[in-house]
């Protein structure tokens, strides 16, 4: 049995532990020790895994190819029947491996037919071809349009060369030659080329031909001039007398200015007219006194005028400057006080510059109006209290007594002096003069403690006051 080479080689093939290389042996072979056996727990009793040749051939049928065969072990085969050491019988392996591999491959060919999915038959459906295309009708090709060739452009003919002739005085003579002009730069006559085929030609020194050349200049000289045509004298007197159309407007220019602006004195203040109500008209009245600028009011107040026309009238004051009169407006201020002359002084005295007169047309009147700036309430309500008395007498001119229509009757008529009342005009107090037959002669009142109103009658007050209102709102 130990002489067998087939279990020798068995043996040697079973255990390659020799033949690998580890690190503890490398170790031992350089320090020239012997490498420690490791030692092997014997393993316990039980199924003893056959050891695999590793020198079979890997060519053989994988056990993924076919299916693993179950082998059904009896009562009878026990671990120690498996464990002994009685070899089996491996001299019909051949004959049992055949026989295994008819059975396996009966069996995968039974199964496939068992689950093999048999397909239905196709059916056939018959599609109808479609319908063929239309003919194609042929399109005729648009028509060509050949354009019109465009005429040739003639070309002028060139001109044709013309001769100059030029003079040369050779001893006093004077002779032409006709030379053709050419184009060509090498046939172009110049004086020096001329003077050198005279010298070459007549054999003429140069003495000779400056000579000639200065004869024929005293000749030309002499000969008179062509006149002057009447056309170019008729231009040069266009032209003389444009530039003195010119000139002379200039001058007017220049004097108007000098007599507009340089002898007119410039009085250096603008001429504003200040008022407190939005006016649509500003006109000036001529006064020096009190009764004289009452009476212009009045006579303004009688002229033509627009209903719910509002004028604002003004005086002139002139001063003497250092270039001359000086005119400026009067501030109505003062204006106000030469024809308040006879007013108590408590009341002029608390009337500012700012003040405004005029005229209003309201109602069924056209008469004055004033606008009093006042600088105290109480001041100047306590001096129109005391003017009250006289106001109607001062004022008479602008706000006369209303005529009564004459009745016959024997009884004489008991007349009564007219007063002041207290009533209401627009939501303000005002104080109203009214006559016998309850006509308003005058009216006054405050819109505000800065601003005192004088009027006609309730109509005017109202118009004024709404003009105040849209001054404020501008």
């Amino acid at each position: 049995m130990a002489d067998d080479p087939a279990a020798t080689h068995s043996d040697t093939s079973s255990d390659p532990t020799p033949f690998i290389r580890t690190y503890a042996k490398d170790v031992a072979r350089l320090t020239g020790k012997q490498p420690v056996a490791v030692h092997r727990d014997t393993p316990e009793p039980g199924v003893v895994l056959p050891t695999v040749d590793p020198t079979q051939s890997f060519n053989n049928a994988s056990p993924r190819e076919f299916p693993q065969e179950v082998i059904s072990v009896g009562a009878s085969d026990t671990v120690a029947n498996l464990n002994s050491g009685s070899s089996p019988d491996l001299s019909n392996r051949e004959v049992r491996r055949d026989e295994i591999l008819t059975r396996l491959r009966a069996k995968v060919g039974r199964g496939d037919d068992e689950h093999e999915i048999h397909a239905p038959a196709p059916t056939y459906t018959t599609i109808p071809l479609p319908p063929p295309p239309p003919p194609r009708i042929p399109t005729p090709a648009p028509p060509v349009y050949i354009a019109p060739s465009t005429p040739p452009i003639p070309v002028p003919p060139p001109a044709p060369h013309k001769t100059h002739k030029q003079a040369f005085t050779f001893f006093g003579h004077h002779g032409t030659k006709g030379v053709e002009s050419d184009p060509s730069p090498s046939n172009i006559h110049t004086f020096k080329s001329d003077f050198s085929d005279h010298i070459d030609d007549k054999k003429a020194t140069t003495f000779s031909v400056l000579a000639a050349q200065s004869d024929s200049k005293e000749n030309l000289a002499h000969e008179p001039r062509p006149a002057v045509t009447s056309s170019k004298k008729r231009n040069v007197q266009f032209i003389l007398g444009g530039i003195a159309l010119v000139i002379f407007t200039i001058g007017i220019a220049g004097g108007t200015y000098w007599f507009v602006a340089l002898r007119t004195p410039s009085t250096g203040v603008p001429f504003v007219v200040s008022s407190l109500i939005f006016a649509d008209e500003k006109v000036e009245i001529n006064g020096e006194m009190g009764d004289e600028l009452l009476l212009a009011l009045a006579a303004l107040g009688q002229g033509p005028s627009v209903k719910g026309n509002v004028v604002v009238t003004y005086a002139v004051t002139s001063t003497d400057g250092k270039s001359g009169v000086i005119t400026a407006p009067q501030p109505g201020g003062q204006t106000i006080k030469k024809m308040f002359q006879s007013a108590p002084d408590i009341l002029l005295r608390n009337i500012s510059d700012e003040s405004t007169f005029g005229i209003v047309q309201a109602g069924e009147s056209n008469a004055a109006f004033f606008i009093l700036d006042v600088t105290s309430y109480e001041r100047t309500f306590a001096g129109m209290l005391g003017w009250e008395p006289k106001i109607a007498t001062d004022l008479s001119v602008l706000y006369p007594a209303y005529q009564e229509a004459p009745i016959s009757t024997s009884t004489p008529r008991v007349t009564s002096s007219p007063r002041f009342s207290d009533s209401s005009v627009a939501n303000h107090d005002v104080r109203i003069l009214k006559d016998d037959s309850g006509k308003t002669i005058l009216i006054y009142g405050y819109r505000d403690k800065q601003t005192l109103i004088i009027a006609r009658d309730e109509a005017a007050f109202s118009s004024i006051l709404i003009r105040l209102g849209t001054a404020d709102g501008e």
